[in-house]
């Protein structure tokens, strides 16, 4: 059996390290779990957008707040991270994120957008990489729904692994140089 808190409409629970900075390094908010038990999960949270009819609700399941008020260029801030410990056994994790819509029937909840990246402060380069693959070991960048793939293993080469590559619009190939086909058929661009 565990414990029930039920809170009241304006209530909440409120843990604060900031008053007082923490200079902690386990965790402010430490869990250890260890299970043996298919199923089993270390942190649920269970969240319902009920219907109250007026169209004007945003909410949000989670929300990290960060707030960088270091002025030393050398700090490195994180929002977070997913980080797979050594334990000196050959094993795989399937997935450091896994995100899936669970839902059945055409009449369900379907998602827009399995991952969003806006820049809502609107200010110019505020995400400097919307998405920034890096470091070595990492055997295929990006996995298609099909099987086909885009690699950027070499340097300076961006590699699409596909039986048929096709751009629905123009493709503008800037720069002069030799390209070469796998038939071996080789071609120069024109300066300009």
């Amino acid at each position: 059996d565990g414990t029930t808190w039920t809170l009241g409409a304006s209530q909440n629970l409120i843990l604060d390290a900031d008053t007082t900075n923490s200079t902690t390094i386990t965790g402010v908010l430490d869990l250890n779990v260890g299970t043996d038990t298919t199923g089993n999960i270390g942190f649920n949270l269970d969240y319902d957008l009920d219907d109250d009819i007026d169209a004007t609700d945003t909410v949000y399941a989670g929300s990290i707040n960060l707030e960088n008020d270091s002025v030393d260029a050398a700090d490195v801030f994180y929002g977070l991270r997913i980080y797979n410990t050594t334990n000196g056994i050959a094993d795989t994790i399937d997935a450091l994120l896994l995100l899936d819509n669970a839902e059945i029937g055409a009449a369900e909840t379907t998602v827009t957008d399995a991952l969003r990246i806006t820049n809502s402060g609107g200010i110019t380069g505020g995400i400097v990489n919307a998405i920034n693959i890096s470091g070595a070991g990492i055997t295929t960048d990006i996995s298609l729904q099909n099987g086909e793939t885009i690699d950027n293993d070499v340097n300076g080469t961006i590699l699409l692994t596909a039986p048929t590559t096709q751009a629905s619009g123009i493709l503008a190939v800037a720069g002069t140089g030799t390209s070469t086909f796998a038939g071996g058929t080789t071609w120069t661009l024109p300066a300009g």
